[in-house]
């Protein structure tokens, strides 16, 4: 994994990363989500655990959605297992509409991403960070803050690695 930290905004919200997103880390990702290898899931905040604890210390965490069929197919939710080290309550306020891998999916097709608030929603307090493991285009975090812009939140936003940008 390339440790490329990363700070920049998406529709104002701050985001922070810390590898990019390349072949290795997609290998590895792979073997931990779709080959169940969950002894992986410390690997991705391993160094990174404390910073990242006392940076979100005052907010609610949020885990970005994943698919009901992803999720039985794979047996468990890979992020909350990769954040679990965080010793906070991880919040799933965001139900997937569709079934598809965003890994499938090209760039226009990512730009349609369908998702929606459930009850967890009532929980929230005015704080919070959404966790993710890869921004590729930033539209699944575009339409988070789409649904969650009616609630006057402060959001940031942590997401474990990034696609390259171009410019």
């Amino acid at each position: 994994m390339i440790y490329k930290p990363q700070h920049f905004e998406i529709e104002g919200v701050k985001v922070f990363t810390l590898y990019e997103y390349n072949e290795g880390f997609s290998r590895l990702l792979i073997q931990y989500k779709e080959q169940r290898d969950i002894g992986l899931k410390d690997v991705f905040l391993d160094g990174h655990l404390l910073k990242i604890k006392w940076k979100y210390r005052k907010y609610q965490k949020i885990m970005m959605p994943s698919s009901e069929t992803q999720l039985k197919i794979r047996g468990f939710n890979h992020l909350q297992l990769m954040f679990s080290k965080l010793d906070d309550e991880l919040l799933s306020v965001f139900n997937k509409l569709d079934n598809t891998k965003q890994a499938q999916l090209g760039k226009a097709q990512r730009s349609k991403v369908h998702f929606e608030l459930n009850d967890e929603i009532m929980k929230v307090q005015k704080k919070i960070v959404l966790l993710d493991d890869v921004i590729t285009t930033g539209s699944t975090i575009k339409e988070a803050l789409r649904l969650l812009k009616p609630y006057d939140l402060e959001i940031c936003v942590f997401c474990i690695a990034m696609t390259p940008r171009e410019n």
